[in-house]
């Protein structure tokens, strides 16, 4: 779950399968911000941001709302792409 803003996902992106849900929306919506697919708690959810602080605070979020199987992608995007898929795009 890429929890981004919208104006970041054109500056690095892992693809259209991934379920974007804005760090803005969850702050405001809580669960409800929340598709369907990622309401079941026990599913497993890898969050994710630029560098990895917003998606460790929406991971602490979750774990401590009842999900079971969250992870933030240590590093974030910019890991991600400096590091497996250039490809992806960097932040400039």
């Amino acid at each position: 779950m890429d929890v981004r803003e919208p104006a970041e996902l054109a500056l690095a992106n892992l693809g259209e399968d991934v379920v974007v849900v804005p760090l803005s929306e969850l702050a405001r919506d809580r669960e409800a911000a929340l598709p369907d697919e990622l309401l079941d708690q026990s599913k497993e959810i890898v969050v994710f941001c630029h560098t990895g602080v917003r998606s460790g605070q929406v991971t602490a979020w979750m774990l401590s709302s009842g999900w079971t199987n969250v992870s933030s992608m240590e590093g974030g995007i910019e890991a991600y792409a400096r590091y497996i898929d250039p490809s992806v795009g960097f932040y400039r």
